[in-house]
């Protein structure tokens, strides 16, 4: 399913940019190279599209976490570091979102069969 592959997607490009920040910290007075995935993740909450896959979210929750270790080993002053956090909120946001209403449609459909 396309939701569900375009997230994966989605997920493995900001984790690989997390990685990518760790190797080169100067990458981090860039802003501009999370602002795609804010966007993305942001319009991902915001119309609450749901993937197929309910592992996403877990998935998610672990992106999360790995952006979140940013501040700790680099100053949160940083404009990057800054914006990778804001993306982690829009990624938190829509996991807030989507757990719930993956779990009722799940339920659903265990309830039809």
């Amino acid at each position: 399913e396309a939701i569900g592959a375009s997230m994966h997607s989605g997920l493995a490009d900001v984790e690989a940019l997390v990685d990518k920040v760790f190797m080169q910290p100067q990458l981090l007075q860039q802003k501009e190279i999370w602002k795609r995935h804010g966007l993305y993740f942001e319009n991902m909450h915001k119309y609450k599209t749901l993937p197929s896959d309910p592992d996403l979210v877990e998935r998610a929750n672990a992106v999360v976490e790995k952006i979140q270790r940013l501040p700790k080993i680099f100053s949160e002053a940083l404009k990057g570091v800054k914006m990778a956090l804001a993306v982690a909120k829009e990624i938190e946001s829509w996991a807030k979102i989507a757990a719930p209403l993956l779990r009722r449609e799940t339920e659903e459909k265990v309830a039809v069969v």
